[in-house]
């Protein structure tokens, strides 16, 4: 179970929390006293953890086994962290916050409130007790700001390319991110300032090295064909990315100059890294496979578990996969890797109702042995949308626990564009739903696809909506839902045409199609609109918030339809759709 927050009054015990806080107030006085963690390390030799992290984050001093206070700093962003204690000898009992935590594994997620935050982790062995405590300093929301803009480019020259549109996808772990460029046009990463294999695509991959980003490696597939769209979908996990090659595309119902046609039925290419070496490892494609399938359309990884969405793909169900009568129903299928570092087809997955034009797979969240996949042209619902959500049992098999729709479903709305899941929250964009700022209400059609997001909350197996999210400055075309993350208690949707310029506010509608990010908080009263970001140069039909990657304390947000070049990334329009990605921190 999720720890629903951590503060200074949710300590493990009456006795515990009185001895802390003399120990706050009157110091090493009281170090003799063992429910504070006191007395020497050899008074406590067995109640010392051997050691002691947070992730993310950043212990301040370093850890030493006879130091129990420690402070952490994060930003505004950043709503989530675990404690991962490891104990000192085999006898150790070790609780966080009253919860019970195995040694060296990481705690159930802890809360953080803006502001002062404390967490304290008892170690005990017999009548022997210590404390070690972490006060967690976290930032406010509204401090959160563009810290830089990418662009693709070598050192020493640029090579951004009209048309590449770098920022199409995006995803970030730690201190690396991944930026997809689908229609970018070199034969292969070795010859990237050339352009003689069109829209055959490339992923970029970048580094925080001495506080400065740098461009790690530019990965392309080592089959690369024209109108491949290799980097369509991007997702990385550790060491591990995995690249999504679905064919020929249309994104944003624009079809490419060169491609007119699907011609392959789609892979997704994984990539690892040994030191600062990525390296192809696996090609993945359908079992059953077929031309315009648009297998890796989109892509996830968590756990050494990969989900592939195929929003072509043509069967009726999961047991008749050579059987092509509901076109463009679309399919999931679910990857694990064995202990032979082979990935292997565990699943495909098909919507309970799958009906033609469905497009499952359009959006995909995987987190542990629950996968969420969207159907936002669900025909069945006059493409108002579903989503489905489907668990892994204990055997490795894979079931749907639910389909949901929108309590206010409207025609058209494409509910399931987007979804994210964190722990039992459940975040479903629907871009093109009308409905007014006052959120939740069925029926009306103030707002021409203004959009809308969907929070659902899961109890046992059963999911229930809790709330609709509008813009505070919502407006018709809009587009709110778009794409979407979910991290912790923060919730980033993008608006991609939303009107408003960096510097009019966001009140005014003079730069159409700019785009906006949403940065939602879950409060004890529900989710509360926090702040907006804009991109420094925000010009009229950037998309910006077209995709968003979400680690830690950073959101990068691609925006494929920007324009400028990299010398000059300020105001000029001389690349068009060259594309940018955009770091908050």
């Amino acid at each position: 179970m999720a720890l629903q927050g951590i503060k200074p009054t949710h300590h493990p015990s009456r006795s515990g929390l009185i001895l802390c806080i003399l120990f706050f107030l009157f110091g090493s006085a009281l170090l003799s006293l063992p429910g504070c963690g006191g007395g020497s390390a050899s008074d406590n030799a067995n109640t010392l953890l051997s050691d002691l992290q947070v992730a993310p984050g950043t212990l301040i001093p370093a850890f030493s086994p006879s130091k129990f206070t420690y402070t952490v700093q994060v930003g505004g962003l950043q709503t989530v962290l675990s404690v991962i204690a490891t104990a000192g000898n085999t006898g150790q009992q070790i609780q966080v916050n009253g919860v019970p935590l195995e040694s060296a594994k990481a705690s159930p997620n802890l809360f953080l409130e803006e502001g002062v935050n404390t967490v304290v982790i008892e170690v005990t062995e017999g009548s022997r007790r210590s404390n070690y405590v972490i006060t967690i300093n976290r930032g406010p929301v509204s401090a959160v700001a563009q810290q830089e803009l990418f662009k693709a480019r070598l050192v020493g020259f640029d090579i951004a390319n009209s048309g590449d549109r770098f920022g199409s996808s995006v995803a970030i772990d730690d201190d690396t991110l991944v930026i997809g460029a689908p229609f970018e046009d070199s034969p292969d990463a070795a010859s990237a300032d050339t352009n003689t294999l069109a829209d055959s695509g490339a992923v970029y991959v970048f580094v925080l090295r001495s506080n400065v980003w740098r461009l790690q490696a530019i990965l392309k597939a080592s089959d690369a064909r024209s109108c491949d769209g290799f980097g369509e979908s991007v997702a990385i996990q550790g060491d591990t990315i995995v690249v999504g090659s679905p064919g020929v595309l249309t994104p944003g119902g624009v079809t490419p100059t060169n491609c007119t046609s699907f011609t392959v039925p789609g892979a997704a290419y994984i990539f690892s890294r040994n030191g600062l070496t990525w390296s192809e490892t696996a090609i993945l494609t359908a079992s059953n496979a077929d031309t315009g399938d648009q297998f890796g359309k989109t892509v996830a990884i968590d756990q050494g578990t990969v989900a592939v969405g195929a929003v072509g793909e043509d069967s009726p169900d999961a047991t008749s996969p050579a059987l092509n009568n509901r076109t463009d129903s679309g399919a999931v299928y679910v990857f694990q890797q064995d202990s032979n570092g082979q990935w292997v087809e565990q699943a495909l997955l098909k919507g309970s109702q799958a009906q033609a034009g469905d497009v499952m797979g359009t959006s995909l969240a995987l987190q542990g042995g629950t996968l969420v996949a969207g159907a936002p042209n669900t025909v069945s619902t006059q493409l108002s949308g579903a989503a489905y959500v489907f668990a892994r049992d204990i055997n490795g098999l894979w079931s749907e626990q639910a389909r949901l729709t929108a309590s206010n479903a409207g025609t058209g709305d494409e509910f399931g564009k987007s979804v994210a899941i964190f722990d039992d929250i459940l975040a479903v964009g629907a871009w093109l739903e009308d409905s007014n700022q006052v959120a939740g209400r069925p029926g009306n059609s103030i707002l021409t696809d203004s959009g809308a997001v969907y929070i659902f909350s899961r109890s046992g197996v059963a999911w229930t909506e809790t709330q609709i999210l509008k813009a505070n400055n919502a407006d018709a075309n809009d587009w709110l839902g778009y794409s979407l993350v979910l991290k912790g208690k923060t919730l980033a949707v993008a608006a991609i045409g939303e009107d408003s310029s960096r510097n009019s506010g966001l009140a005014g509608n003079g730069t159409s199609n700019a785009g906006a990010v949403y940065i939602w908080e879950r409060l004890a009263g529900g989710w509360e609109e926090k702040t907006v970001l804009k991109a420094s140069n925000a010009d009229q039909d950037d998309w910006f918030g077209f995709a968003l990657g979400f680690h830690g304390n950073r959101i990068l947000v691609g925006t494929p339809l920007e324009d400028s070049n990299t010398a000059n990334p300020g105001g000029n329009e001389l690349l068009r759709d060259s594309g940018a990605a955009y770091l908050f921190e």
